[in-house]
C-alpha cells in the first residue's frame, strides 16, 4: 500500500513536471523570431504610415488653429478659384485682386466698413473689413494673386486643377 502511494505521488509529480515543461516551452516559442506575434513588415507597411498620417493631421490642425491666434493680420495670396474659409470671428481685408463671398447656406459676411451684410456670392470691396460672425463664412478669389489680410482661424482649399 505504501508502494502504490509512492507510485501515485511520483506519477503526479511527473505529470506536473511535464505540464510545467510544456508551458515553459510554449511561452518561450510565442513571439519568437520563428513565430512572431506581429511581423516587422506589417508594422512598417501598415501601422507606421497610419501613425504618421494621424500625427501629421493633428499637427496641421493645431497649426491651423494657431495661425490666426496672434491677433495680427496675416497676408494670404490666393489663386483664382481658391477658397479661404474663416472660423467664427475671423476678419478678412481684401487688399488687391478680386474676391467674392462663397458662403454656406444661411451664412453671411459682415462688412464692418459699410455696416452691411453680404450673402450669397456678392463681390468684396477692396480695403473693406469683413467679419465672419458664425461658421460657414468664406471668400473665393476671382483672379490670381488676390491678396487678403486675415486675422483669426482660417483654412485654404487646394488650388483648383487647371484644365
Amino acid at each position: 500500500m505504501e508502494h502504490s502511494r509512492t507510485k501515485a505521488i511520483l506519477m503526479g509529480l511527473a505529470v506536473f513536471a511535464a505540464v510545467g515543461a510544456f508551458s515553459v516551452y510554449a511561452a518561450s516559442s510565442y513571439g519568437s523570431q520563428e513565430d512572431p506575434l506581429i511581423t516587422k513588415s506589417y508594422l512598417d507597411a501598415v501601422v507606421r504610415p497610419e501613425l504618421e498620417n494621424t500625427l501629421r493631421e493633428t499637427l496641421e490642425n493645431a497649426a491651423g488653429e494657431l495661425r490666426g491666434a496672434t491677433g495680427s493680420f496675416t497676408p494670404v495670396t490666393l489663386s483664382e478659384g481658391q477658397i479661404l474659409t474663416g472660423g467664427a470671428g475671423t476678419e478678412f481685408l481684401l487688399r488687391s485682386g478680386q474676391a467674392m463671398a462663397a458662403l454656406e447656406e444661411d451664412a453671411v459676411l459682415v462688412d464692418t466698413t459699410d455696416a452691411a451684410e453680404l450673402s450669397g456670392s456678392q463681390a468684396l470691396k477692396a480695403n473693406h473689413l469683413y467679419m465672419v460672425p458664425a461658421a460657414g463664412g468664406a471668400i473665393s478669389a476671382r483672379e490670381d494673386d488676390t491678396l487678403v489680410l486675415v486675422n483669426g482661424f482660417y483654412t485654404l482649399d487646394e488650388t483648383p486643377d487647371e484644365g
